[in-house]
């Protein structure tokens, strides 16, 4: 009788703290994760963007979507992502294209991206809508950065 009730305690604790630590990561997921605003510099609209798994983890593969409304005439353009180190210095990037869209009308692209390989090379991600012109020449048309 003894040995039942003893073993009928451990499974009631180890049940109830693997709930509890199960329940503390679904919390955890669901405060939050990237965020994502308006780029700081230059006067262009934000960008949504949004990541799988999120948030990002280093050395590993993400999902990212990129979409948002155009004002300018896209004819070749793609998203740049890049990851910035401590010093604004491009540890890592990915171009995404974008399909030709019209101004005035709405563009969605996903890419899976890997992240770096240290927390020192992944301060700051920006994600930039770009229409290439030429060599020389490209507009920026979005922006959206976070600090993961």
């Amino acid at each position: 009788m003894n040995s039942r009730f003893l073993f009928a305690l451990i499974l009631l604790v180890t049940l109830s703290v693997a709930s509890a630590i199960q329940f503390e990561e679904r919390d955890t997921n669901r405060k939050g994760g990237t965020k994502f605003t308006k780029c700081k510099d230059g006067n262009v609209p934000s960008v949504k963007v949004s990541l799988s798994p999120d948030p990002l983890k280093l050395q590993k593969s993400s999902m990212f979507s990129v979409s948002g409304k155009v004002m300018s005439e896209i004819t070749s353009g793609f998203v740049f992502v890049s990851f910035l180190n401590k010093d604004k210095e491009e540890r890592g990037f990915s171009f995404i294209p974008i399909p030709k869209t019209k101004a005035g009308h709405s563009f969605s692209v996903n890419k899976l991206i890997n992240s770096p390989d240290s927390k020192q090379d992944m301060v700051d991600v920006v994600v930039k809508v770009v229409n290439y012109k030429n060599d020389s020449h490209s507009i920026l048309l979005a922006c959206a950065e976070a600090s993961p």
